[in-house]
């Protein structure tokens, strides 16, 4: 069991083992729950964004696309990109 002491400012450093299985690194957003007397503590993670979650929140240039089929226009795009044209 690894453990800590926390100081007078209620911190408590995250022993290296714990951060290093938990992929925590400096800046990470850390959440407790807790349980009657234990605490859960979670590295909280960002979610991967999709293109769907803010589709129409950005106004552009060029034509436009139906939601369906934003995800395979946009991998054309890219394509078309990378190829030069």
């Amino acid at each position: 069991m690894d453990m800590s002491t926390m100081s007078t400012k209620g911190q408590v450093v995250v022993p290296k083992r714990v951060r290093d299985a938990l992929q925590a690194e400096p800046g990470a957003r850390i959440a407790f729950h807790v349980e009657g007397d234990r605490a859960l503590l979670y590295v909280v993670r960002k979610k991967t964004a999709k293109p769907a979650h803010g589709y129409g929140l950005l106004k552009g240039k060029g034509k436009t696309v139906p939601l369906a089929q934003w995800e395979s226009a946009l991998k054309s795009a890219l394509r078309r990109r990378r190829a030069g044209r």
